[in-house]
């Protein structure tokens, strides 16, 4: 899908980074650790400093744009230092799904992760009922490493797969 550029954002568009993450957890509760009630609560203040997080390069937020609007997301922070980078947040709207924009993502955080300074691993997890993210994972070279039960942000509890993978 040409149509389709994978791009940060630059703090000032903070409002639209906050339409697509309230849109997922809308859309998506049972693939977030976070409920829909809890991340809408945030001021806006919260919102400006996740996007300046990305932009200072404390962590990276990618967003999928098509036609000047945000159709999906992705993200990673350093959690414990800068060798191993958790992969977080994705997502992509319903109306685009299956057109190849996750796979855009998805290989865009593993590109820039690539070229982050000591990362030598890239780990995420996925709940096992999203068979869709499971399989795209596995297709980038995401390997299980362990499952875990865990609250989700339908307050449901799920068996999650911990997935890594080399950036080397």
């Amino acid at each position: 899908m040409g149509d389709i550029e994978v791009i940060s954002l630059p703090a000032s568009r903070w409002r639209e980074a906050r339409q697509i993450r309230l849109e997922a957890l809308r859309d998506s509760p049972q693939a977030f650790a976070v409920p829909y009630d809890h991340e809408a609560a945030h001021p806006d203040e919260f919102w400006i400093g996740r996007l300046r997080e990305a932009e200072d390069g404390r962590a990276y937020a990618l967003y999928a744009e098509h036609d000047g609007k945000l159709v999906g997301m992705i993200g990673a922070f350093f959690e414990a230092g800068p060798e191993v980078a958790t992969i977080v947040a994705m997502y992509v709207s319903p109306s685009y799904r299956g057109r190849g924009v996750g796979r855009q993502l998805v290989e865009a955080i593993i590109e820039r992760l690539g070229r982050h300074p000591g990362t030598e691993k890239a780990t995420l997890m996925v709940n096992v009922e999203q068979l869709a993210a499971v399989e795209l994972y596995r297709s980038a070279g995401f390997e299980v490493v362990e499952k875990q039960r865990i609250a989700l942000g339908d307050g449901r509890v799920y068996d999650e797969l911990i997935m890594e993978r080399s950036l080397r």
